[in-house]
């Protein structure tokens, strides 16, 4: 992501910053959201955007942070059910 690009938003912590960023760029190019897994990858357009993890539980923890906070909406059960509030 180009900095210029980014979004800070205001009580989240860098990781969550970085992840909510993610999910806007991805929506952005592929016009969908990402799944857990392709987040947990980091990659966009073949560039690594995020920290590699090996599993998708802290992306989950990550995401669901994000939803207690307000800025992101998931409809469970659907494979790319995020949304940007």
């Amino acid at each position: 992501m180009k900095k210029n690009e980014e979004v800070e938003k205001i009580g989240l912590t860098h990781r969550q910053n970085q992840v909510l960023n993610f999910l806007i760029m991805y929506r952005k190019v592929h016009e969908v959201f990402p799944t857990l897994q392709e987040v947990a990858l980091g990659e966009l357009d073949g560039k690594q955007c995020l920290a590699k993890v090996k599993s998708v539980s802290g992306i989950h923890r990550i995401l669901r942070e994000l939803v207690n906070r307000g800025w992101i909406n998931i409809r469970f059960g659907s494979e790319r059910g995020i949304k940007i509030l």
